[in-house]
Parts: structure tokens; sequence; C-alpha cells
């Protein structure tokens, strides 16, 4: 299985909107000539100021191809775990904790954003969170080429409603999306016991590169 807040939403009114409350991205001024000026600072700075605030995003206020330097000064939420080709962000999705993976390439920059959201093991309340998230998906990204109840073991019809049937395992739910160069699909299912929900964007155009070394 391929494992994928958009940002914290927008609550007003009560609605959950987290897909498109997007930051923009405000001018960073130059420090004073006395200030102490780290690498990482001057590096996030210029990336920052190579950014246009009304470029053509995917999503929150990221493209695909970014650098990473371009991401860490357009993110507003905390930072997690950080290596070559990955960063993590703490964020939140439909009213519940979520982490937000970034997945980089060497060459052709971001391609990939993976949420995945901690969501109650109780199904009820999970199954809802799903239904808040392909609402709001759809909202930005259009109607969904697929939506569905996926049936995964013939016990699912013995079982006394779908939230049981969810719980084990015998049913999940999946929604996909196709835009422009974008692969949007959202999954719910339990696995290893566990609730899963994730939410994963993917590049159409990013091609992987070629695996060399005969494994």
């Amino acid at each position: 299985m391929s494992e994928t807040s958009l940002s914290k939403g927008n609550k007003e009114n009560g609605a959950i909107d987290p897909v498109t409350d997007i930051t923009t991205v405000t001018e960073i001024t130059t420090p004073n000539e006395t200030s102490e000026i780290t690498d990482a600072e001057t590096s996030n700075t210029t990336a920052a100021t190579l950014v246009s605030p009304d470029r053509n995003t995917i999503l929150r206020n990221v493209c695909w191809g970014d650098t990473k330097e371009i991401l860490k000064s357009v993110e507003t939420d905390e930072i997690g775990d950080e290596d070559d080709n990955a960063l993590t962000y703490k964020t939140s999705l439909a009213n519940h904790d979520a982490v937000l993976l970034y997945s980089l390439d060497p060459d052709f920059g971001l391609y990939k954003a993976f949420y995945s959201i901690n969501c109650t093991n109780d199904a009820f309340t999970a199954h809802a969170a799903y239904d808040a998230i392909v609402e709001s998906v759809t909202a930005k990204y259009g109607e969904p080429t697929d939506n569905s109840k996926r049936t995964l073991d013939h016990l699912a019809e013995y079982c006394s409603d779908d939230n049981q049937a969810l719980k084990l395992g015998y049913i999940a739910y999946a929604a996909s999306w196709d835009y422009t160069d974008t692969n949007i699909t959202l999954m719910l299912l339990d696995y290893d016991y566990k609730l899963n929900l994730w939410l994963e964007f993917e590049c159409k155009s990013f091609i992987p590169p070629t695996n060399t070394d005969g494994l």
C-alpha cells in the first residue's frame, strides 16, 4: 500500500475546509547590517524572494518541482523530520492531528505530498472524517472519478453494519481524483488492527529514475 494538512482549514461558521485555506507568502525584509545571518536563514530568505504569492499552487502554497528550500520558506506548520529527500510537518486535517510528508527527487524536486491522519480507532468517527475530506477535496479539485465502498472479505455481509465491517477489515473506502497534472487518492481501511486514513497527492509528470544498481 502506498503511503499520504492540507492547510489547517477554514473553520468559519463551523465548516471544515482544509484544502482551500492557502497561506500567502509574506514579504521577507532584509535584516540590518548588524544582524547575524546563518546560512540556513540566507538560503530560506533567498528561496522565499523567488516565490510569487500568486503562483499556480497545487495545494497549500507549494508547486510540483519545488526545492526543499522553497518548501521550508512557504510552510508555516511545525517541521518534523527531515532528510535529503523528504520533509515532514505536524498539521491537522478534518479536525484531526495529521503528519504531512513531502517527497522530493534531487533532480525534479517535489513530486508527492502524503497526509497520514491520526483519527480515532472508532469507525464512525473515522468515516465522518473521510466524508469531510471528500467534500473538501471535491470543492477544490472537482468531482472524484471514484468514491466507493470496497468489499475485502465476504464476511462483511454478516456484520451488523458497515462500521463493524470497517473495523474488522472486511470493507474499505476509497476515493480518487484526476486533476490536471495530479493524481489524488484518499483511503480509509483497517490495517494491522488499526484504522488508517490517508490522503495522497502525486505529480503525474514525475518519472522515477531508473534503478541501475541491479537490484
